[in-house]
């Protein structure tokens, strides 16, 4: 740009409205470079953390470099007893099998189970929020360089930009100030991240607002045609949601979430609709997601 504007002795007036535009341009470019570098070494900061939590929940460096994929032998005996989520647990069991660990545990099947840990009923809204982060940083990182080689399957290509609907749903999330105190940011919380599920229609929450301790929680549940690619959209309304309640509202603390935990039908047409085995579905997943 200076090389042109060095060259052009004689400027027209449309050749300085076309140097101002592409100088705006360039300040726009590089806001975006900015804002991307600073998201990067956020997650690089997140996934540091996460590696230092699971060396340091190992007692030797032998456990963390164990044979059995880096699994350490803490984590293993911890999924091990009675009440882990992914065992069949209810999310009763799962809560009093969460309180009976000690804090190294929990960083631990964090680190080394974070797909039962991002999905376990009846686990504190922040384990979940940092296992399935850890899932999506990996999705977007693998997915990304398989798809600039070239070798991305169908379902993976799903897979991806149901990745990139959660992160940019978080991101909006993360962003959002309280409407009633502009240094309040209630966050984002990944609640469910399952984006290969259902042949790529995936499966999902993010919420807004502090899950674990609000006063007031809402949870709303989308019916036909919606799949992952909708996340965005409806984290939007649970933004909407927040903010109209806290100013229409008692002032207490409230936490507004998105879920679809279920298989939706794909429209009037779909097969599924014609029976009630989808309600009953959704009915036992949303059962169990409050109980949680």
């Amino acid at each position: 740009l200076i090389a042109d504007i060095n060259a052009a002795t004689e400027a027209t007036d449309n050749e300085i409205a076309a140097f101002r535009e592409r100088a705006v341009e360039l300040r726009t470019d590089y806001s975006e470079l900015v804002t991307a570098d600073d998201d990067l070494q956020r997650r690089v900061r997140d996934n540091e953390t996460l590696l230092r939590q699971a060396f340091q929940a190992a007692d030797t460096l032998p456990e963390s470099l164990a044979s059995d994929g880096g699994i350490p032998p803490m984590a293993e005996s911890a999924m091990n007893r009675p009440g882990a989520p992914g065992s069949g647990a209810t999310p009763e069991e799962v809560q009093r099998w969460w309180e009976g660990l000690t804090e190294a545990e929990r960083e631990a099947v964090v680190a080394a189970y974070p797909e039962r840990i991002g999905q376990g009923d009846g686990l504190p809204a922040g384990a979940r929020d940092q296992a399935n982060r850890v899932l999506l940083d990996d999705d977007l990182a693998r997915l990304a360089a398989k798809d600039e080689d070239g070798t991305l399957s169908p379902l993976e290509r799903r897979v991806l930009a149901n990745a990139g609907q959660a992160r940019d749903a978080l991101a909006n999330a993360d962003a959002y100030t309280d409407p009633l105190d502009p240094d309040l940011r209630p966050g984002g919380v990944l609640w469910l991240y399952d984006p290969a599920a259902y042949d790529g229609d995936g499966r999902v929450a993010v919420a807004v607002g502090d899950l674990d301790h609000a006063t007031d929680v809402a949870v709303f549940t989308p019916g036909i045609n919606t799949d992952m690619g909708d996340t965005t959209y409806y984290t939007d309304r649970m933004m909407n949601l927040y903010e109209s309640t806290r100013y229409n509202g008692d002032g207490s603390s409230v936490a507004t979430m998105f879920w679809l935990g279920y298989d939706a039908p794909h429209g009037p047409t779909d097969l599924a609709t014609l029976s009630e085995g989808r309600a009953e579905e959704v009915g036992r997943n949303l059962a169990d997601a409050i109980d949680g």
